[in-house]
């Protein structure tokens, strides 16, 4: 198999080498063809194409019967390039055609196909330079090809299109003088493109001739801006996308105040989207409009959010809001609906209190805060009756040197008020029912007890809405006045003063004054309770009672104390214990901000 391989391409390389050496034998020597086609040439430089389109007739004539020629192989390839030459100057010359039908049409560029690939062989342009070279001729390879070029330039001239130049260059690749040809191209582009109306065909010709001429491409860019701008639509997205392809645009400012204005137009209804708004286009004329609607938006939805932190937010970004005064009313109906009621247990208040006393101007708590204090202050209130501001059950058990003295039970509600007082050594067993002034808040309603008897009780204000006097069908009457954060109450049967307590700014009594100028002076530990008390008379001291605790975790998340004892003038008196059942955490001074209360789930 390979020896075939091997016998065949000797024998294509012999035809090769035969092909060769018959061409310099046919048109190198002193023979009839190369004489003819010494003629042909010379005819076609005089422009006679029929008489030198006779003499290539002749010789086509002649090889078949000559005996001198290669058989079997077309006489043109014998005498190739020579013969291909002489046909491409005849179809690359104008004039001088005759009659004759024979003789190939003017064609410079399928001329220059040929001349093309006849010059890929070195070997070949350098037989045909030394045929060429002949007196009666005098050419050369080289001014064949040139010849052709001019042809082919002239007739690219004539017809002017941009289409035109492009196939011509991308033709003549090797031009030595390819650059005019491209700026002539170019001109020929821009006189295209100056006044046209599509837009992709200036970008067409901004991006192929980029800055062969500043002047033209200035003008260019000026079209296509234009015609970019005139097919520009009304919508926010068109307009970015405008200002990113032609920052240098001379529409600019009309495209960016178009910009606005559609940016306004698809402005969403949200806060955000008018901040988003403001935030990218200050220089918008229609700042103003987006500001009043984002106020807008903003009360929208602090209304249907209705909750005092809602509320809060709004009136503080937006101080000189139309919707302030409604937005400080809506707060105060949303804070007012949720702890103004009948509903609300003292831990709640407590809660909120913490913060309203450091909340700002803002937030106006002055009735809560009252509502507060007046559960705190009542005669019924866990803290009066020595029950740290506890609700629901409170039993003490008492243990004296003598033994067991019975236990004492207190019911407070969730509001701390003592709805039933228990007492097993005297056998007290009061009821106690409450209601609710709408403007003021809670009261006490009656007392019932263990013999059917009921006392009742009405309630006067102050016009601060603290409590001012609480009257008993039974004689007794509870005066309050106040000294600052520091409240007193006097406490009358008839129109005797059985005592006068007065309390800190944490609720903790510090002091009684008691008939008999007896007064009894309190202090009390970092948890509110008492651990000394001194009893004097006119100043002189009577009895020193001191109290020693006994704390658990286990009411509420602080510290309630289970066991107490107590020594008058240090000997042992008595000893209590408590327990505790559904009681909430220890509420009583608001001065700590114990608690963190988010006003966004405050509402009604």
């Amino acid at each position: 198999m390979k020896r075939r391989y091997v016998l065949t391409l000797i024998c294509l390389v012999s035809v090769l080498c035969v092909e060769l050496s018959a061409q310099n034998m046919l048109y190198m020597g002193d023979n009839y063809y190369r004489k003819n086609m010494l003629k042909a040439f010379k005819a076609i430089k005089e422009h006679k194409l029929d008489k030198a389109e006779k003499y290539r007739e002749d010789i086509l004539k002649k090889a078949p019967k000559d005996k001198d020629v290669i058989p079997n192989i077309p006489i043109e390839k014998q005498l190739y390039p020579v013969w291909d030459l002489s046909t491409v100057m005849i179809i690359n010359t104008r004039d001088g055609r005759g009659k004759s039908t024979s003789c190939p049409a003017y064609n410079p560029w399928t001329a220059y196909g040929l001349i093309k690939n006849i010059s890929k062989q070195v070997v070949v342009v350098q037989n045909a330079n030394r045929f060429l070279s002949d007196k009666d001729i005098e050419l050369t390879f080289a001014d064949i090809k040139h010849a052709i070029e001019v042809n082919m330039i002239d007739s690219v001239r004539k017809v002017k299109t941009e289409e035109a130049y492009d196939r011509l260059i991308n033709t003549l690749y090797d031009y030595k003088n390819l650059s005019t040809l491209q700026e002539e191209r170019e001109q020929v582009a821009y006189g295209e493109v100056k006044n046209t109306h599509q837009l992709d065909e200036c970008k067409r010709y901004l991006e192929k001739y980029k800055n062969l001429n500043q002047t033209h491409r200035t003008a260019i860019e000026w079209r296509r801006d234009s015609l970019a701008f005139d097919k520009l639509g009304y919508t926010a997205a068109a307009c970015k996308q405008y200002l990113a392809d032609y920052p240098h645009s001379r529409y600019g400012m009309k495209v960016e105040e178009r910009l606005h204005r559609c940016a306004f137009d698809e402005l969403q209804e949200t806060v955000d989207a008018c901040k988003e708004y403001l935030s990218l286009y200050p220089s918008s004329d229609y700042c103003s409009q987006v500001m009043a609607l984002q106020e807008k938006y903003a009360y929208r939805d602090a209304r249907k959010e209705n909750s005092v932190g809602a509320y809060r937010d709004f009136v503080k970004e937006y101080p000189r809001s139309e919707y302030q005064d409604e937005a400080q009313q809506l707060m105060q109906q949303a804070l007012m609906g949720r702890y103004f009621n009948s509903d609300v247990s003292l831990n709640a208040l407590y809660r909120v209190c913490c913060n309203l006393g450091s909340g700002g101007s803002d937030v106006d708590g002055s009735r809560i805060q009252a509502l507060y204090h007046n559960l705190l202050m009542m005669p019924t209130s866990a803290v009066m009756m020595g029950c740290d501001g506890l609700t629901g059950r409170v039993s003490i058990a008492t243990d004296s040197e003598y033994g067991n003295d019975g236990e004492e039970t207190f019911d407070f509600n969730l509001q701390g008020l003592m709805e039933r007082h228990y007492n097993s050594r005297t056998g007290l067993n009061d009821d106690y029912t409450y209601g609710f002034d709408p403007q003021y808040g809670f009261k006490l309603i009656s007392k019932n007890d263990a013999q059917g008897k009921t006392v009742t009780y009405t309630t006067q204000w102050g016009y601060d809405g603290l409590l001012k006097e609480i009257k008993g069908s039974d004689g007794s009457r509870y005066v309050y006045s106040y000294d600052g954060y520091y409240p007193t109450v006097s406490y009358y049967k008839g129109s005797s003063l059985v005592k006068r307590d007065s309390y800190d700014r944490e609720y903790c009594l510090v002091e009684s004054v008691r008939s008999g100028n007896i007064v009894l002076k309190y202090e009390h530990n970092n948890y509110g309770d008492v651990i000394t008390m001194i009893k004097t008379r006119g100043g002189v001291s009577l009895e020193e009672t001191t109290y020693d605790y006994y704390y658990t975790s286990g009411a509420g998340n602080s510290h309630q104390w289970t066991g107490v004892s107590q020594y008058n003038n240090g000997s042992f008196v008595v000893s209590k214990s408590r327990s505790f059942y559904n009681t909430i955490d220890r509420v009583q001074s608001t001065s700590r901000k114990t608690y963190s209360v988010d006003w966004h789930d405050v509402r009604p």
